[in-house]
Formats: C-alpha cells, sequence, structure tokens
C-alpha cells in the first residue's frame, strides 16, 4: 500500500504565455529536482501551439505531463484574453516501480485539473498580476497580499487532491490462461503485476479452488508472464469422494427457474450467507423437495452451510412457533416479520445472472463458482482478523486480490465484511472507520 507521497514523484506547475518573453511560470511550489531548464522550456513551449481549453498527455524524456489550457479575459491582453496553463508532471519509473499505469492515472487527473482551471477563472485580479499592473487593484498592497494568500490557498488544495497516495485502481493487472495438471481445464484469468517476483527467474503462484476448476493448483510464470509448468497442490478430499457425487447435469436447471422465482432466490441466497436459517413455504411438496435438495447442495457444496426447511403453507399455520426464529419465504412474498433483510446489489446481480443465461449447466456451475469465491473471501477475511486486531483496508483488500486473483471495490469489501460478520461471527473493525468516528466525536456528531 502507498502511503508516503514521497515515493511517487511528482509536481504541479502554473505557466502563462507573456506577449513580451514567451511562455513562463507563473507558480510551482516544488519542482521536481529532475526538471532541468532545457526539460523546462520543452514543458512550457506547449504554450506557444494556443490551444485553449483542452487537455492532452504527452512524454518528454524522464517525465509524464497532463496540461490543460484554458483563456481567462483580460483588459491588458492584445487579444483581449491570456493563455493559461496547469501542467501535472510525473516521473513515470517511479510509478512502473508499484505497478501502476501512468497513462491510466493521468487521464484520471483530467476532471480535477479543469475543475482547478474553473476556479483560477475566479480570480478577477489574475490578468493584472499577470501583467504586473498591480495598480488596478488599489493603493492598498494588501489587496496584492490576499491575491497571493487565496491563491496559493487553492493552489495548496488542489496539489493535496493530486497527491498520489490513493492509487490501487491503476496498478496493472497481467493476462494468463493456466490450466489445471488434474483435470486439464484451461482458462484466462487476469493476475497483479506487483507478485511477479522480478528479482528471480520464476514465481510460483498458487491458483485457488473454483478459480480454474474445482482443483486448487500451483503454477510458474517467469518474468514476461509466460507460464511454464503446474503442480497439483489439491491433495484434499474433495466432496465428490466424500458422498456429494452431484454433477451439474444431474440438476433439473430449467425446473428450478420455472418454480424459483429470481426474487425468492435472491432472499435464499441472502438468508444463508449471512448465516440464516430459512423456511420455505410451498403448496406441494413431493417433486419441490428433491429438486431443490439437489440444487442447493450443488451449489453450496464446500461452502456456506445449508440450513433450509420446507413445509406445506397449511401444516406452517400449526407449526408457527417452532419457527420463530427462521426467514420465512414463501414463492411470491417474504413475510413481514423478517426484518433487517438489506439486499446487496451484488446478491442480486449473481442471481440475475443465474436466471438470464441460457445454458442450464454453464449457469449451474457459474452460480456456483460465484458462491465458492464470496465464501473463500469471507472465510480468509476472518482468519485474518483472528491474526491482528484493526485491519487497514486498502492493505487487506490488496492482499485478497493477490490471494484470488480478483479486483475487489470498495462496496463490495464492505458485503464481504457484513458476511463476515454475520456468518462467522466476526466483527472486523477497520482503522480508518475507527479515526472517522473519533473525528466525528470530536465535532459533536453522533
Amino acid at each position: 500500500m502507498i502511503h508516503n507521497p514521497e515515493l511517487l514523484k511528482w509536481c504541479l506547475i502554473i505557466s502563462y504565455f507573456d506577449e513580451i518573453k514567451g511562455p513562463k511560470i507563473f507558480y510551482c511550489k516544488n519542482l521536481l529536482s529532475s526538471i532541468k531548464q532545457a526539460d523546462l522550456e520543452k514543458i512550457l513551449d506547449v504554450l506557444d501551439y494556443n490551444i485553449g481549453e483542452e487537455t492532452y498527455i504527452f512524454a518528454f524524456r524522464k517525465h509524464q505531463i497532463i496540461n490543460y489550457l484554458f483563456y481567462i479575459n483580460s483588459k491588458f491582453a492584445r487579444g483581449g484574453q491570456d493563455l493559461i496553463m496547469i501542467s501535472y508532471v510525473i516521473e513515470p519509473t517511479c510509478f512502473r516501480k508499484k505497478f501502476i499505469d501512468e497513462f491510466r492515472y493521468l487521464e484520471s487527473r483530467k476532471k480535477i485539473l479543469e475543475e482547478y482551471a474553473k476556479k483560477l477563472k475566479s480570480f478577477y485580479e489574475l490578468p493584472s498580476i499577470l501583467h504586473n499592473q498591480n495598480n488596478v487593484l488599489g493603493t492598498n498592497p494588501i489587496d496584492t497580499i490576499e491575491f497571493w494568500n487565496s491563491f496559493k490557498e487553492l493552489y495548496n488544495k488542489y496539489s493535496e487532491i493530486l497527491t498520489p497516495t490513493l492509487i490501487d485502481e491503476f496498478e496493472k493487472w497481467i493476462y494468463i490462461k493456466p490450466q489445471c495438471p488434474i483435470c486439464n481445464e484451461k482458462k484466462g484469468i487476469e493476475i497483479p503485476e506487483r507478485i511477479i517476483n522480478v528479482n528471480k527467474n520464476l514465481t510460483n503462484i498458487t491458483i485457488p479452488k473454483y478459480k480454474i476448476c474445482q482443483h486448487a493448483f500451483m503454477v510458474s510464470v517467469d518474468k514476461n508472464f509466460k507460464i511454464h509448468e503446474s503442480e497439483n497442490i489439491d491433495f484434499e478430499l474433495s466432496s465428490l469422494e466424500q458422498g456429494n457425487n452431484l454433477k451439474p447435469f444431474n440438476i433439473d436447471v430449467f425446473w428450478i427457474k420455472s418454480n424459483i422465482s429470481a426474487e425468492m432466490l435472491i432472499n435464499i441466497f441472502h438468508a444463508l450467507l449471512h448465516g440464516k436459517k430459512i423456511l420455505l413455504l410451498f403448496k406441494k411438496l413431493n417433486e419441490l423437495n428433491k429438486n431443490l435438495t439437489n440444487f442447493f447442495q450443488f451449489i453450496f457444496r464446500d461452502s456456506f452451510k445449508i440450513n433450509i426447511s420446507m413445509e406445506n403453507k397449511r401444516i406452517y399455520k400449526k407449526k408457527k412457533k417452532r419457527y420463530e426464529n427462521y426467514i420465512i419465504l414463501a414463492k411470491y412474498q417474504r413475510y413481514k416479520n423478517n426484518s433487517n433483510f438489506n439486499i446487496h446489489k451484488f446478491e442480486k446481480e449473481v442471481i440475475e445472472n443465474f436466471y438470464k443465461k441460457n445454458d442450464p449447466t454453464a449457469s449451474i456451475i457459474l452460480l456456483r463458482n460465484h458462491i465458492q469465491e464470496i465464501y473463500g473471501l469471507s472465510q480468509k477475511l476472518s482468519e485474518i482478523k483472528k491474526k491482528s486486531g484493526y485491519l487497514q483496508r486498502k492493505e487487506t483488500v490488496r492482499y485478497l486480490e493477490d490471494t484470488f486473483f480478483l479486483r475487489i471495490k470498495k462496496d463490495f469489501f464492505y458485503f464481504l465484511l457484513g458476511i463476515v460478520k454475520n456468518y462467522f461471527a466476526i466483527d472486523i473493525k477497520l482503522t480508518q472507520d475507527i479515526l472517522a468516528k473519533k473525528i466525528d466525536e470530536m465535532w459533536g456528531m453522533k
């Protein structure tokens, strides 16, 4: 995790086109030491093109730059406008060492530079300062001092926004195609470039279960991301060898999709992921019982425990007290006594994709793999918590990504935290959440 901005070298330059001297720096707080005078002249030469209201990226020697050029109205300029440029300059080698795609990173700064330019346009004193016409500010020199105080305050604000401290989303991921040495299943996946050890000829990478197939195995990858060999490390007896010999084609997927609504399955999915007991109510149970049992045993194999009961609606009315602690679901409704039932958008996506996919075998395998992935991630989170106190979100996300080769966004991470809390009964506290709470307390907020 990048916490120290010193590791990534960058600077922010405000320049303008002087009608007598040509391109000229107006302000830069910390110019990079690697920028020599010849480099600086080349950077500022862009102003000679007189292209305004435009953002573009270019590379020059040891630097990559994103510029935003814009005009401000000026009664001192010959054409009635002054041309100003904001340049955000980085040393790409520093970013590459952190496996960051520097071009994508610079592109992401575009909106920030445009927003900064709008703020600069609001300084009505700026044209007179550029043309050294301080007298128009009035006879009081305090006016000029106030301008510079306001200007530097805004500059510092946007320097802080542009400081590269939270840039994990720009890190490079590499495509590889491992093949399982047990079943020969082959599939393309992405892995973070940072996990490749550049100091060794080969890096051993463990492919977790259900990422490619139902086996865990290890592959050796060189510095050019070429796979050299794979090795079986899955020595555990699978559930197939423990009596659960269900195969995808043993499940009547068409029957499931025809008789169980997507909304009902989303509710079941949510409840099981959060460790709830479920009671399903139907008018008839004969065919339902077998088909649903096989379906749930297959998709939740080697993952979340299935705690589902099924009852006839008529019989349930006589046994209500027995099911007081259950999530009660019927075909077209969820009973009102089920409180705190907040479905996450990811849960909806997983089930909706299952229903949308026409191939029955592919749809049920994909559903099972999603469940395995969620279980593996949340289980790993619970294990990390047992070994440490408070967790750093960014460092934890990076560890999960490096282990499961899955890009994890903030909302999905908090979705996993909910599962860890409810299913594994472990409440994870994040350091930044603790800090935010203390800040709120300081300001008297609840």
